[in-house]
């Protein structure tokens, strides 16, 4: 995979070896199933088609035969139906319902079983599109984060490092005494800290760099007063028992 985001509509523009090899695989195997369903051929081809005219990656391997334009004829609103609704949705599961409709158009006219009809294999369908979708997903995430633990651990350290020599580098976005405290140790000894460590500063860095909202203050209640006959009687706490944390962030622990 590239360096680009990982958005859904690049997993199917890529066109890394990684992201070929995995569309390649995507397309035999939904060939496969459609013919399996008894889906006509023009049904098959066009859906095969539109998939790669929107998705670069996806190599050219319907092998469109040369079939007559009255072939193509019951399957021309379901094209316009998926073009209108975008033909990277179907990798999302949202089929136009004329597929539906020109397949079970189909099974009538060669007298199919019930089924093979779009009431029993559209669920199927689009499961299936979309188990195939997430394994480009899979296929990705294994490149990009590492498949094992041995593989992952030097991408995560490789991305905290960056992070942090990032962060070093803008860090006049806090006040100077913020500084003192998120940078009070010098670049190199941070990146020699344990994964864990850097982790832990990049959480506590964004948590500076985007505090929390204020939580909204609400009225304190009187202490009820105490009854004559009261036995408590322990001293109040004093305030010195209490955690600097919490003195600090009184407001929120009201």
């Amino acid at each position: 995979m590239s360096t680009h985001n990982e958005d859904w509509n690049h997993i199917f523009q890529c066109l890394s070896d990684l992201a070929q090899t995995a569309c390649t695989s995507f397309m035999k195997n939904i060939r496969k199933y459609l013919q399996e369903l008894y889906c006509s051929a023009p049904m098959i081809q066009a859906f095969l088609a539109g998939i790669s005219q929107k998705t670069p990656s996806f190599p050219d391997i319907s092998h469109i035969p040369d079939m007559a334009i009255s072939d193509l004829d019951p399957i021309l609103p379901l094209i316009n139906h998926q073009s209108s609704i975008g033909w990277d949705q179907v990798f999302c599961g949202r089929h136009a319902s004329f597929w539906f409709t020109a397949h079970d158009a189909y099974c009538d006219l060669r007298h199919l079983e019930t089924k093979h009809f779009s009431s029993s294999i559209g669920p199927s369908l689009i499961k299936t599109l979309l188990k195939e979708t997430l394994n480009i997903r899979r296929a990705g995430n294994k490149f990009i984060h590492g498949a094992t633990y041995e593989e992952n651990q030097p991408i995560f350290i490789t991305n905290a490092n960056q992070s942090i020599q990032y962060f070093y580098r803008i860090r006049k976005n806090f006040s100077s005494p913020d500084q003192n405290i998120l940078f009070s140790t010098t670049l190199q000894l941070l990146l020699d800290k344990s994964l864990h460590y850097k982790q832990n500063w990049i959480h506590l860095y964004e948590t500076c760099l985007h505090p929390p909202a204020p939580t909204i203050a609400h009225p304190v209640l009187a202490d009820p007063q105490p009854h004559p006959n009261d036995s408590d009687s322990s001293p109040p706490l004093s305030s010195s028992t209490i955690h600097p944390f919490f003195t600090l962030h009184h407001s929120q622990f009201r």
